[in-house]
């Protein structure tokens, strides 16, 4: 599967996700974050997302870090997306996007 291909599935998942009715009672800042932990995804590493807000929330326009918690936790509550790994300590949380399986393993 070449890197067009790759793209092309990455952005289908992303369209579909927003015309679901959950994603759509989002708030604005839920739905950006959902968005970007989407893109994250390359078609290969499901289970291992990385979406911070010291790397990711500013461009995301989640640069303020209780507006980026509260638009995580609006989206983890609804089941589309799941932490496989507690962030702290230098490492970040993974995530899952759960309308996929999981590609790849959570490391410890």
């Amino acid at each position: 599967m070449g890197i067009h291909s790759k793209s092309v599935k990455v952005l289908r998942l992303a369209y579909r996700m927003t015309l679901m009715p959950t994603v759509r009672e989002l708030s604005p800042p839920a739905r950006l974050w959902l968005e970007g932990v989407t893109l994250q995804w390359t078609g290969y590493n499901n289970g291992v997302l990385e979406f911070t807000q010291e790397r990711h929330g500013t461009a995301w326009g989640l640069g303020d870090t209780r507006g980026f918690n509260r638009a995580r936790s609006q989206v983890l509550a609804t089941g589309l997306v799941t932490q496989t790994r507690k962030g702290g300590r230098g490492l970040p949380a993974l995530y899952c996007l759960t309308a996929i399986p999981i590609q790849a393993p959570v490391p410890a």
